[in-house]
């Protein structure tokens, strides 16, 4: 008898130290160590304060710590090479800060994010170099700050962000070699700063940005290999900042800025190898900075900026086939500079026969094919100083003519005038 009670007292001992081992763990949050995570786990098991602070996570037993929590209060960094998914999270619905997942080298999939509707911060996704798209981020309805998104090397498509209407700071997307296709932001209608697409190498179409209508910063096109196209922004009506359009050598015109009129600060369109036409700026008719044309090889018109008619200064320079400047006709002053420097083939400068006052310098240089100045017959103001030089078939005599008929005016601004067609006679 007495050593049956002994054997129940020993059972009865295992048993409570088991227990309380058991609560020592869940206290530490590392209790269960078992990376196989329960993916419907059943949200009344969800907690109901948030997580304080910030949380880096770096591995499988930190996706444990968070497990259960709806929020977490400060930034969330995911960065551990050895994740393939983040299931774990699925009662998450807030990140007070700002939310990372960078660096992930094995990570295939964001489910488990699954139920995450808003970041006080902004969402950066980098480097991430299995990720195939963003489905699990579905539920994201608003982000506080800036969505950035690149140097993801299997992405194909932004799919998983059409929960996305508005973002209150600025969209990146930059060098995702395998991005093909804007897929993800068809619900995006406004952005508060910039939107910058660049030197994404499978980029072939804007067409996913159908509903977007305003930019409140710079929008920025750059270094998009094969992008042909920006058929897509035909909603966007302005751009609060600077537009940049550049170094896209596969793109041919701008139809899809059709209804764009008006750019708060300068519109720059540069170094892009096979643009023929400027036709979709037609719509444009207010630039708050500087207009620049300048290093596009194959464009011979800028007949797509005829509405234009309020700019500041505008800029014209190396565009080897460009002939004339017909479409800058609506502008009848400029406030700052007008250059048109080292236009090969260009022979004239009708279109700018309007423009009665330039406020600053007045530059016409290394334009080699160039013969009169008669497009400038109706300025009679110059702000700033006044260069003719190195247009090897210009008369002299037509920058004489010129210079004299503004000193006549009251210019008394510096006048260069070299490097031209000495022996050249004028009417």
């Amino acid at each position: 008898m007495k050593r049956e009670a002994a054997l129940l007292v020993l059972v009865a001992v295992l048993l409570l130290g088991c227990a309380d081992d058991s609560r020592f763990y869940r206290n530490i949050g590392d209790a269960d160590t078992d990376t196989d995570i329960d993916t419907d786990a059943d949200t009344d098991t969800c907690g109901e304060e948030p997580y304080p602070g910030d949380f880096h996570i770096t591995s499988a037993p930190d996706l444990a710590v968070l497990s259960g929590y709806p929020g977490i209060t400060g930034d969330l960094l995911i960065q551990a090479g050895d994740l393939t998914r983040l299931e774990g999270l699925e009662c998450l619905l807030t990140v007070g800060g700002y939310l990372e997942i960078s660096k992930n080298a094995a990570l295939e999939s964001l489910q488990g994010l699954d139920h995450l509707t808003s970041t006080g911060g902004g969402l950066g996704i980098f480097e991430n170099g299995l990720l195939a798209s963003l489905d699990g981020l579905d539920s994201l309805a608003a982000l506080g700050r800036d969505l950035k998104i690149s140097d993801n090397a299997a992405l194909v498509s932004l799919h998983g962000l059409h929960g996305l209407a508005e973002v209150s700071g600025g969209v990146g997307v930059w060098r995702n070699a395998s991005l093909s296709s804007l897929d993800g932001l068809q619900g995006l209608t406004r952005v508060g700063y910039y939107l910058s697409v660049q030197e994404n190498a499978s980029l072939t179409s804007f067409t996913d940005l159908h509903n977007l209508d305003r930019v409140g910063g710079n929008l920025a096109i750059v270094n998009n290999a094969v992008l042909s196209s920006l058929q897509g922004l035909d909603s966007l009506a302005a751009v609060d900042g600077d537009l940049l359009i550049s170094d896209s050598p596969a793109l041919t015109g701008l139809s899809g800025l059709d209804s764009l009129s008006a750019v708060g600060g300068y519109v720059k369109i540069e170094e892009n190898a096979a643009l023929t036409s400027l036709d979709g700026l037609d719509a444009l008719s207010e630039v708050g900075d500087h207009l620049s044309v300048r290093k596009n090889a194959s464009l011979a018109s800028l007949a797509g900026l005829s509405n234009l008619d309020d700019v500041p200064g505008v800029y014209i320079s190396y565009n080897d086939v460009l002939t004339c400047l017909a479409g800058l006709d609506g502008i009848t002053g400029l406030a700052e500079n007008l250059s048109i420097w080292h236009n090969n083939l260009l022979s004239s400068l009708e279109g700018l026969d309007g423009i009665a006052v330039v406020g600053g310098d007045l530059e016409v240089s290394q334009n080699s094919v160039l013969t009169d100045l008669d497009g400038l017959g109706s300025l009679d103001e110059l702000g700033g100083d006044l260069g003719v030089r190195d247009n090897q078939v210009l008369p002299t005599c037509e920058a004489e003519k010129l210079r004299d008929h503004l000193i006549a005016g009251g210019w008394a601004g510096d006048a260069n005038i070299s490097g031209n067609d000495d022996g050249g006679t004028c009417e």
